[in-house]
């Protein structure tokens, strides 16, 4: 039995393609025989429940495990929650403490799997909006506080910084396999968040990928359809 674990933007759904419904059908429809061959098949994004759901279920996608926020936490194909993985309600209180006395950033957010929250326990992850022409030395001076805190990564998309749990979308994965102990572990991806997992398994990437991937000797593939058709060949 494998199990793939592919991303959902730019990857299952290849938002940068002009034939982007199209090729998400022909993925979907390669999902299906995957699993009708006895194999299991696994979201991991970085979105949020309610918003990868949505998309779910508009394109009717169908799944055995589902991980969201980059890997913070992780369901079944029934929405039930299988594991999570909340950073601790102190020290996401001393995080938050550190940015308001240093004035960093604009906007800062907290947010559990269903979306923004204010309860300082069910925090998966904390986002960081910083000024465009201050986002570099926000980021420096954001990693120093982070540094302090061992068992938290930090990641940056231009202005906006993430700051959770490390090991991101592996985690969940890790999970996974001792639930149903598959015999090959196949991911794909096209971003940074996804880097863990393409380096910790059989990992693919998609030819428009963010370019820290192309520093990396990770094989790239056309589709996610393309990918399975080369894994039930085997």
């Amino acid at each position: 039995m494998q199990l793939l674990v592919s991303d959902y933007d730019g990857t299952l759904n290849p938002s940068c393609n002009p034939f982007r419904i199209r090729n998400l059908q022909l993925n979907i429809d390669a999902i299906r025989e995957f699993r009708d061959n006895g194999n299991k098949f696994m979201i991991s994004t970085g979105r949020t429940l309610p918003a990868i759901r949505q998309e779910i279920e508009e394109h009717r996608i169908p799944f055995d495990y589902l991980a969201c926020n980059d890997g913070s936490i992780l369901f079944d194909q029934d929405y039930h929650i299988v594991e999570s993985f909340y950073i601790n309600s102190d020290v996401a209180r001393e995080i938050v403490s550190q940015i308001f006395r240093t004035a960093l950033g604009e906007v800062l957010c907290m947010f559990d799997y269903s979306g923004m929250t204010q309860n300082f326990d069910n925090v998966l992850e904390l986002e960081l909006v910083t000024k465009l022409t201050k986002f570099k030395s926000d980021y420096l001076r954001l990693q120093e506080i982070v540094a302090q805190y061992p068992e938290l990564d930090i990641m940056n998309f231009f202005n906006i910084n993430y700051i959770k749990l490390k090991d991101g979308k592996s985690r969940t994965i890790r999970t996974v396999e001792e639930l149903i102990h598959p015999d090959e572990v196949v991911t794909v991806g096209d971003n940074l968040n996804d880097l863990d997992m393409l380096l910790n398994y059989d990992g693919y990437k998609m030819p428009i990928s963010n370019p820290s991937l192309f520093g990396h000797q990770i094989p790239t593939v056309s589709s996610v359809h393309k990918l399975i058709q080369k894994k039930l060949q085997k």
